[in-house]
């Protein structure tokens, strides 16, 4: 007594067989009365392809005789790689992949790329997974723009990975993106090279002036940059609406010895400067040594006090008031003090 018009029974290999003739089609299609064929599932012959067919009866999922599946499109396609699934689109919607959770939880989807060694352990320098961005470069899909890529720093225990997080982008014209940023298994945190400091959380690196640049949101330009130039010394720039850190007006250098220098241009005259600055213009502050404080035809230093009259410099030897300058004069040593019944003109 079957419960549908056709119910198939048998031992555990029953089956239903659509033979056609060799390289035709054979097909189940599927529909109502209006539109007899609305969809299908279909075999054909003649490239073994297994095909799922949905609204008027177009294909919608292809399997290849070599098992990759196929969507939007009806023949596999290499993008860098002829990989097992492929997702083609007019446009970034149908080109899309969605993974959607309805857990009550504080859970959420995953997307999970996972690597063994056979079944066995990964190792150091293992790729854990990478994920690639290709575009077509006039002539196919095999240049890669970017990747970011796990990659194993240790030797994998049980229950233990320790791997960096890896961006590269493309800066050559040829062979592989290189490494831009590296995220490492400990947190920190590398820009433009391989190896971080062991102890800073952010290491920048570069070939010739790596800079950290400051940038309000939405101006397009930078005002203000902290970097580092081939001399080793570690600049401060101010600015406004620069495109270019070059740009910027250097305001403050420390350069590799330690020596402060605020103001534009070169270390040299008008800085802060670690050594003894004889002959020289400008301000010179050295720990151990004379300090120097020098100009050329006009005041050397003006010190002023506001509001009171009283001292506004003074003479100390280990801690203790030798002499002092205020604005009704000095107590220092002078003729004056040595001598009696003077009096001013």
């Amino acid at each position: 007594n079957p419960n549908k018009e056709l119910e198939i029974h048998g031992s555990s290999d029953t089956c239903l067989r659509v033979i056609s003739t060799a390289g035709g089609v054979a097909s189940l299609q599927l529909g109502d009365t209006s539109d007899h064929i609305k969809g299908a599932i279909t075999f054909k012959n003649d490239d073994n392809t297994l095909r799922i067919r949905g609204h008027n009866n177009d294909d919608r999922i292809i399997i290849t005789s070599d098992g990759e599946i196929l969507i939007g499109h009806d023949a596999s396609r290499d993008v860098f790689k002829e990989t097992q699934v492929q997702i083609s689109g007019a446009n970034g919607d149908d080109a899309g992949l969605s993974i959607y959770s309805t857990e009550n939880g504080n859970a959420g989807p995953n997307l999970i790329l996972a690597h063994s060694r056979g079944g066995n352990a990964v190792t150091n320098n293992t790729v854990l997974g990478d994920i690639t961005f290709v575009g077509h470069d006039g002539t196919d899909l095999n240049s890669r723009a970017s990747v970011i890529r796990s990659t194993m720093t240790a030797n994998g225990t049980n229950n233990s990975l320790y791997a960096d997080l890896i961006f590269y982008t493309k800066r050559n014209a040829s062979g592989y993106p290189d490494e831009s940023l590296r995220i490492t298994s400990g947190g920190n945190v590398i820009i433009g090279n391989t190896s971080p400091l062991t102890d800073a959380q952010l290491t920048l690196s570069d070939d010739d002036a790596p800079a950290l640049a400051f940038q309000r949101s939405g101006s397009g330009k930078f005002e203000s940059a902290i970097g580092m130039e081939t001399n080793s010394a570690l600049r401060f720039y101010v600015g406004a609406d620069s495109s270019t850190v070059s740009g910027l007006t250097e305001a403050m250098q420390i350069d590799a010895n330690g020596r402060l220098r605020i103001g534009a241009g070169a270390i040299g005259n008008t800085n802060i400067k670690g050594s003894s600055g004889t002959g020289n213009e400008g301000v010179y502050l050295v720990a151990g040594n004379p300090s120097q404080f020098a100009a050329s035809n006009t005041s050397v230093m003006a010190l002023n006090r506001k509001s009171t009259e009283g001292r506004v410099f003074e003479v100390r030897y280990n801690g203790t008031v030798r002499g002092y300058f205020d604005t009704n004069g000095s107590s220092l040593p002078s003729d004056k003090n040595y001598k009696t019944d003077i009096s001013d003109l």
